[in-house]
């Protein structure tokens, strides 16, 4: 199982979340958690987008005080 944490700091820019789809392909991911973003507007589907395929979930936590989102997200067939 391939686990990865990156504090992204813009995963709103289309730069940034290549950077991450890349990595989540490069390495074969099976669970991301990317931490302490500011953007709040991330959805489901941009999280398919990411992983490039829709057996994904995801989880949004707030954190210090609703000013960073910890954003979990998994391979669901990595879990079953």
């Amino acid at each position: 199982m391939k686990i990865a944490t990156w504090n992204v700091r813009g995963i709103g820019s289309d730069r940034k979340r290549s950077m991450v789809k890349n990595l989540i392909k490069r390495e074969h991911l099976d669970l991301i958690g990317i931490t302490k973003t500011k953007h709040s507007t991330l959805s489901h589907w941009d999280i398919v987008k990411l992983w490039g395929h829709q057996t994904v979930d995801d989880v949004h936590v707030l954190v210090n005080d609703g000013l960073g989102r910890l954003i979990i997200s998994w391979h669901k067939d990595s879990f079953q």
